[in-house]
């Protein structure tokens, strides 16, 4: 028998791929309250009556048992769909149970692969306080760190202020 080859996927770069992922994350709600018996065909049915187009649900189960624990995420058609999915948290589901949705949350991990200059430039931060850093952690490690563009940042270990060599 014959096997046919699978159609080959056009090549994008990291940054696309990164953005696209991003895209994805902001469309996607964090979905609970669900019955154990639940289906993502259920799930997609219950999101149509509100006119919300779902393109992917994962259903998240139970690594030892492998059962469904009552949570997953739903990821809609377009943003908009996502932000009016949120505000059918506390609708019934299946006429009886009160389904619970949030966004994913995705801002904090893409926050979490951001540098920490970044964060703080972008929040307008000139200052940042650091406390309980390793004991081998230098001002020159600190400038690495915190080196954002071609502004080289001011550091002020904190071994200096307390009369610790540095």
């Amino acid at each position: 028998a014959r096997r046919r080859a699978a159609p080959m996927e056009p090549q994008i770069s990291a940054e696309e791929r990164a953005q696209k992922e991003k895209e994805k994350a902001y469309r996607t709600a964090y979905v609970w309250s669900l019955p154990r018996t639940t289906t993502s065909e259920e799930l997609v049915e219950f999101f149509k009556t509100f006119e919300l187009n779902v393109v992917n649900t994962t259903l998240i189960c139970d690594r030892n048992s492998g059962k469904f624990t009552g949570i997953g995420y739903a990821e809609f058609e377009t943003q908009e769909m996502h932000d009016k999915a949120i505000s059918v948290s506390g609708q019934l589901f299946r006429g009886r149970f009160p389904i619970r949705l949030k966004p994913s949350e995705a801002e904090k991990n893409f926050a979490a692969d951001t540098k920490p200059a970044e964060v703080a430039a972008a929040a307008g931060v000139t200052r940042v306080y650091v406390s309980q850093m390793h004991e081998k952690m230098s001002e020159d490690d600190l400038k690495e760190l915190f080196q954002s563009g071609t502004r080289s940042p001011h550091v002020s270990h904190p071994h200096q202020y307390a009369g610790l060599p540095p």
